[in-house]
Formats: C-alpha cells, structure tokens, sequence
C-alpha cells in the first residue's frame, strides 16, 4: 500500500507556492507582481509599457 504522505507534500507544496505568489492581490508598489518580481505585460508590449509610465508621469509632474 502506498505511503498517503506521499500524495499530500506535493499539495502542500503546492498550497505554499499559492499563497506566496497571490497575483489577486495586485501588484506591489513598484508595480510588480509576485516573489519574481514579473509584471504582468507580455514582454513584447513591455518598452510601450514603460514608454507609456514616462509619460504618464511627466503628465502628472504638469499637473
């Protein structure tokens, strides 16, 4: 008969990661998402995105 433990520590691995990288929660002060940091923008769209945060806060800088 296999051993129940061995079914259960991969949930609870799992159960673990879960919990620590809750994108739910939204992004971090910086704008980042989870423990590895990534936002949540397809790379290609990326040097738009920070364009984009460029101007968006040179607009705010006018304000």
């Amino acid at each position: 008969m296999a051993d129940p433990a061995q079914f259960i520590r991969p949930i609870l691995q799992l159960e673990h990661f879960m919990t620590q990288t809750n994108f739910r929660s939204g992004p971090d002060a910086n704008g980042l998402f989870g423990s590895f940091g990534g936002r949540y923008v397809a790379e290609t769209l990326m040097p738009l995105v920070l364009d984009l945060n460029r101007e968006y806060e040179a607009a705010k800088a006018d304000l």
